[in-house]
Parts: C-alpha cells; sequence; structure tokens
C-alpha cells in the first residue's frame, strides 16, 4: 500500500491513482471537523447555562433549604440573580423576611446583618459553604447584598 500527500492529506493510492480516495478522504475529514465543532460548542453552551442565574422562585428557594448537596446548586444561582439585579437593595428588612424567610442563626458573618446558608460552594472540591450576605443601613433598608464563602 502507497501513501501519497495530497493539499496537507496523506491519501492511500492503490495501484492506480483514484480520485475518489482522495474527494473522500477530504469529505471525512470535513465532517469529523464540523461534528468537533458542534461538539464542542455543545459542550460550552452546556457549562454556561448551567450555572446561569435563575430569576426568584420560592419553591426553588425553599427547596434549596432541604437539599443541602443539589447539582445543580438551585439556590446559589437564586441568590446570584438576586445579587446581580440588585432586586434586594432599598428592601426592608420585612419584605426580606416575607420574601426569603427569616435568616437562621449564625456564629458566621458577624459584621453582616442578614445571613443564609445556601450550601456547599460551587466547583469540583466543595471544602467550604457559600453564604448569601445583606448589610441593612440605618433606616432598615438593605444596602448591600453580596454572596460569600467561608
Amino acid at each position: 500500500m502507497r501513501i501519497a500527500v495530497w493539499y496537507g492529506y496523506p491519501v492511500r493510492l492503490d495501484t492506480a491513482f483514484d480520485m475518489r480516495n482522495v474527494v473522500n478522504s477530504i469529505r471525512w475529514r470535513r465532517v469529523l471537523r464540523a461534528l468537533a465543532v458542534l461538539g464542542l460548542s455543545a459542550l460550552v453552551t452546556y457549562w454556561v447555562i448551567k450555572d446561569a442565574p435563575v430569576p426568584f422562585s420560592a419553591t426553588g428557594w425553599q427547596a434549596g433549604e432541604r437539599n443541602w448537596a443539589d447539582p445543580r446548586h438551585r439556590r446559589h444561582r437564586i441568590a446570584d440573580w438576586l445579587v446581580i439585579s440588585n432586586r434586594l437593595i432599598g428592601r426592608s428588612r420585612t419584605e426580606v423576611v416575607s420574601l426569603l424567610g427569616e435568616p437562621p442563626p449564625t456564629e458566621y458573618f458577624k459584621d453582616w446583618d442578614m445571613v443564609y446558608m445556601l450550601g456547599a460552594e460551587r466547583g469540583f472540591i466543595s471544602i467550604d459553604s457559600e453564604w448569601l450576605v445583606l448589610r441593612l443601613d440605618s433606616r432598615g433598608t438593605v444596602h448591600d447584598a453580596q454572596i460569600v464563602r467561608d
């Protein structure tokens, strides 16, 4: 069996040079390249969408309390949306409590006024926890909201 190079592509030559082998080889390479690009695009899209913030829903927020190891990190993603969209800024403590519930007592983050546990931190190795922390101003309205790790 002989092999030749045609426009940078190795092509198997039988006893007689057959142009169909060259054309089929190039077509297969183009098909495989297109499938690789399509697969990579799908993978990137999945990684972007799976961690995207999710608009607030009371059922999603409360479901996260019971499910500490939620693989979709629903409660984290809702908190991301609340912080990014500034939905909590300017709300009174009673409005926040009616929306998110009463913050559970904790010894963490004493310099913040309201602290909500989100669950295990996102990532490959989850050692720490993530928390939604809120700071109130002198009028009792939220003026700072962040997601922090302990």
